[in-house]
């Protein structure tokens, strides 16, 4: 049986981190060779970096786990929501991609069960397509495998 884990994308808090690191530097520049009156500008992009990295934890404690013929959907900083479903009772994995997210191979991810209230979904997946035909095949292994 294979496992593997899928995590929410980190492309854009990336991205985020590097703007933050080029408006930081000519600040702190301008705050070094002209006088300190400069320096309040700092507050913008160190204010955005404590925002990344409150959502680089966010994003990081949210995870989506395939092992022993089960699924379980994990997300939560200080209090944990964890959901637990049995892979051969998978009856529908779709992939949601805007233009922008296929552009960025980025999507959303929804699973549905049969007998399951509700469904389990997560956005900002690298490679979706990939993911959920991951899902299916080890889904559609266990339903042969008891019949």
């Amino acid at each position: 049986m294979s496992s593997f884990e899928v995590r929410p994308s980190t492309k854009f808090l990336i991205a985020a981190a590097a703007l933050e690191f080029l408006l930081i530097v000519p600040l702190v520049y301008l705050g070094q060779t002209q006088d300190e009156r400069w320096l309040w500008a700092l507050v913008l992009p160190v204010g955005l970096g404590i925002l990344t990295s409150i959502r680089w934890t966010v994003k990081n404690s949210t995870r989506l786990r395939v092992a022993d013929g089960r699924l379980r959907y994990e997300s939560g900083i200080a209090s944990k929501t964890t959901r637990t479903l049995e892979l051969a009772r998978i009856q529908d994995v779709t992939v949601e991609q805007s233009l922008a997210d296929r552009m960025l191979g980025l999507g959303v991810i929804t699973i549905v069960t049969a007998g399951e209230n509700g469904s389990i979904r997560m956005e900002q997946v690298d490679g979706p397509q990939r993911v959920a035909e991951k899902i299916l095949d080890l889904a559609r292994g266990l339903q042969q495998a008891q019949v």
